[in-house]
């Protein structure tokens, strides 16, 4: 059965995705990305810290869903 909750989220989660003008990345997603680029260029371009970029890219800890908003735009438009 499915849970109520869970059908929200995916709701959300479609919902926020349409808003967007990129498709939403995965944490997996974004890590692999990160591993070719300058990360102080990255984190400059996105208003994000060098810190947390590095973080996310040595897996420590996971990104927030505003950050991954804006990794997946900076990727969208810069492949």
């Amino acid at each position: 059965m499915i849970s109520l909750i869970n059908v929200k989220n995916k709701i959300n989660y479609l919902t926020l995705e349409r808003k967007m003008k990129a498709k939403l990345l995965t944490s997996e997603e974004v890590r692999d990305k990160l591993i070719d680029r300058r990360l102080s260029y990255v984190a400059d371009k996105c208003g994000l810290t060098y810190m947390s970029l590095s973080r996310i890219r040595k897996n420590n800890g996971n990104p927030s869903l505003a950050t991954l908003e804006k990794l997946s735009e900076y990727f969208d438009e810069n492949k």
